[in-house]
């Protein structure tokens, strides 16, 4: 219990002091900087089945590189992936901003994926993040999506992609 005081105390103090890096909460898709689900893996070369469909407003995300964002919003990127290898679901998804990893939201129900490859085991391959703007400075940021296999042994890495936050 004493564990899970301190993390609410520095927390708390990071968002008093602005330390630049999103909160973790237990309501939200946006997770903790990651000592995460992809540290001490194994990058995997090639890519993944995956696809990032929107960032905030921006629909059609996949045909971009960069997106410029209102550092005042709370922008979602939404999307899904699968370990097309092991014909099943990723074993997750990070959302990797100016090199930290943060873990987004894995397993939303997306029947027409599995319809779409006629594999019912990617049926719950949703994935989807809160980028919350204002808690990051504001400027050019980096950002990557990282694929993990079924096995979560390994990931695929995609980007760069670029963050303008205005």
């Amino acid at each position: 219990m004493s564990t899970l005081k301190a993390a609410i105390a520095l927390t708390l103090l990071c968002l008093l002091l602005g330390c630049g890096k999103p909160s973790s909460s237990s309501t939200s898709t946006q997770g903790a900087a990651a000592t995460g689900i992809t540290q001490g893996l194994r990058k995997r070369p090639g890519g993944a089945l995956w696809n990032i469909e929107s960032v905030g407003s921006v629909s059609n995300a996949w045909t971009k590189n960069s997106f410029e964002l209102s550092v005042q919003e709370k922008s979602t990127i939404i999307g899904w992936a699968v370990d097309q290898e092991a014909k099943a679901a990723a074993g997750g998804v990070e959302i990797v901003i100016d090199g930290v990893p943060y873990v987004a939201q894995y397993g939303i129900s997306r029947p027409g994926v599995a319809d779409s490859f006629s594999i019912p085991a990617y049926s719950n391959c949703g994935y989807s993040f809160d980028l919350v703007a204002n808690q990051f400075t504001p400027g050019t940021h980096t950002m990557f999506v990282r694929i993990l296999a079924n096995d979560r042994k390994s990931f695929w890495e995609m980007g760069p992609y670029t963050i303008d936050l205005k």
